[in-house]
């Protein structure tokens, strides 16, 4: 027989439900504020917008994990070394630099690797009329350490490490990109660098 609730059982049911419901929308990764999201891998993160205009597919979205935090100089080698990032075929149609930052920078994050996106625009128009984009790391013992792991081909090779550092990114100096894990590798410059934007 039913016997109904007491006085206040009825709310209590409701605000329980409620939470319920909340906590399964941010673990399936639907936020009702659209801030936060959850990865049952990594953890809980934000996304981003960027002021991305040439990325294709969505992939402007950063994905900022909490518990990111900036790496060693070597435990940012080891991370770069295993990330497959730099070995996509580079299509100017579907895959290109924003691209690959973008990717690497969750990527990173996933990992437990706070991890920054450059934007480059250049004096000089001949090689890259939309600018460029890169990647930034604040190293624990290094400062910080510009990757930029855009493939120079179209052509898809095992363990091309396609990584490249660059030394010195300031407005008024040459972009010259130098093989980070290759030996006797030369890239060419892309121009002289007329304005840098940096996305945490």
């Amino acid at each position: 027989m039913y016997m109904g609730r007491k006085r206040g059982e009825f709310g209590i049911y409701i605000k329980i439900s409620s939470t319920l419901v909340l906590l399964f929308l941010i673990i399936i990764g639907i936020n009702p504020a659209g801030h936060l999201y959850y990865d049952m891998m990594a953890g809980e993160y934000v996304e981003k917008y960027t002021g991305f205009t040439n990325t294709n597919h969505g992939l402007e979205l950063l994905h900022n994990y909490h518990n990111a935090t900036n790496p060693s100089h070597s435990e940012l080698l080891v991370f770069l070394k295993s990330d497959t990032t730099d070995e996509i075929p580079y299509d100017p149609d579907e895959f290109e630099c924003a691209d690959y930052a973008v990717t690497l920078h969750n990527n990173a994050e996933r990992a437990g690797i706070r991890a920054g996106v450059v934007t480059v625009d250049f004096d000089d128009k001949r090689w890259n009329n939309n600018g460029h984009a890169l990647n930034v790391f604040r190293t624990t013992d290094r400062g910080m350490i510009y990757i930029d792991c855009t493939s120079s081909s179209q052509e898809h090779t095992e363990e091309c490490l396609n990584d490249k550092i660059i030394d010195k990114l300031e407005v008024g100096v040459q972009y010259k990109p130098e093989p980070l894990f290759r030996k006797n590798y030369d890239y060419e410059e892309l121009g002289i660098v007329k304005r840098i934007n940096i996305y945490w």
